[in-house]
């Protein structure tokens, strides 16, 4: 029966050891940012959606009422926005019995995210006019 020589190649060096204890201090010193940045991240993808669901909630309820132009202010939700409605196009067709005439209007929602970020929603709708 033989004896197992010694094999020098067995196990790790000091060079392996080194390198991966400078493997992982690199690791653990760019962890934190990487958490930082991925908290930032999603509190902005969060205010977005926010913003977006108050944008829908305001062109909502101006859908509930014939568009006019003019402008509106407000703020839901801690998210302040500004709504612009012009007519687009008017008298598409002849006036109507009551003298009022189809036109298009663009309506244009803009809404303060956060810090000097803002979101524009444009939308467009059917009306009329006098």
């Amino acid at each position: 029966m033989k004896t197992p020589a010694h094999d020098s190649e067995a196990g790790f060096t000091l060079i392996d050891s080194l390198v991966a204890v400078a493997t992982l201090s690199a690791m653990t010193a760019l962890l934190p940012q990487a958490i930082v940045t991925a908290r930032q991240m999603s509190s902005e993808t969060a205010s977005l959606v926010s913003a977006r669901l108050v944008a829908d909630s305001v062109l909502a309820d101006l859908a509930r009422s014939s568009p006019h132009a003019g402008q509106q202010t407000g703020a839901t939700d801690g998210h302040s926005w500004r709504v612009e409605t012009k007519i687009r196009e008017a008298g598409l067709t002849s006036r109507s019995e009551d003298g009022s005439s189809p036109a298009l209007f663009t309506t244009r929602i803009s809404i303060q995210v956060s810090g000097n970020r803002t979101l524009v929603v444009e939308r467009l709708s059917y009306g009329a006019v006098k």
